[in-house]
């Protein structure tokens, strides 16, 4: 997709190349930044389920049973369910959706490496400023923020594609399971719903 036009500027003004850029840049960050919240709040959410929801409540479950049964082959039994629901509802004999939750991390992980390698790259800009204080302080903060050069809007939207394709597949095989407790966590405002139907 084209980006976005420049803002008209006077007649007297004339019209730089790093003003035709901000509109385009502005574009690219709003997408960078939305692929970067729709996963943050992914791994957040799928996390916060494994880790409450999951291990927390079997373990809390596993120590009222310990603190009522005193035979040892009872407490046994008591162990090996734990640790078979632990591994029912975190999905590690499911190989389907495990594989699925781990192709959706890595593109996280992806996304993550390119950022962090921009964020650590000096801009090539800077050099190309001239001599205007303002100019070079305002440039040498994004550049410590982002070189945003060294990513392409090609790749940041191929990551957002990958990344809901993968969000779809996930979620068909959790409603196939009927995985219903891991999809309110992680779809509980239909978020994801709503952006896999775009």
């Amino acid at each position: 997709s084209r980006p976005p036009k420049s803002p008209s500027l006077p007649a007297t003004g004339g019209r730089s190349s790093s003003a035709k850029a901000v509109p385009y840049r502005t574009g690219f960050l709003d997408q960078l930044f939305g692929v970067r919240a729709d996963m943050a709040f992914f791994v957040r959410a799928l996390i916060y389920h494994f880790q409450v929801d999951v291990i927390e409540a079997e373990f809390a479950a596993l120590q009222s049973i310990m603190m009522q049964k005193k035979n040892f082959e009872e407490l046994k039994r008591a162990h090996v369910s734990c640790w078979l629901s632990l591994k029912r509802r975190m999905y590690i004999d499911n190989g389907a959706i495990a594989d699925a939750i781990c192709r959706t991390l890595k593109l996280a992980q992806k996304f993550c490496f390119h950022v962090s390698a921009a964020a650590t790259e000096p801009s090539s800009r800077l050099q190309s400023e001239g001599d205007d204080a303002a100019a070079r302080s305002v440039h040498e903060e994004q550049r410590q923020i982002l070189n945003v050069d060294l990513l392409s809007r090609g790749f940041i939207l191929g990551v957002k594609r990958d990344f809901e394709l993968e969000c779809e597949h996930l979620f068909r095989l959790l409603d196939r399971n009927d995985a219903r407790e891991l999809v309110l966590r992680l779809d509980f405002n239909q978020h994801f719903t709503r952006m896999v139907q775009m």
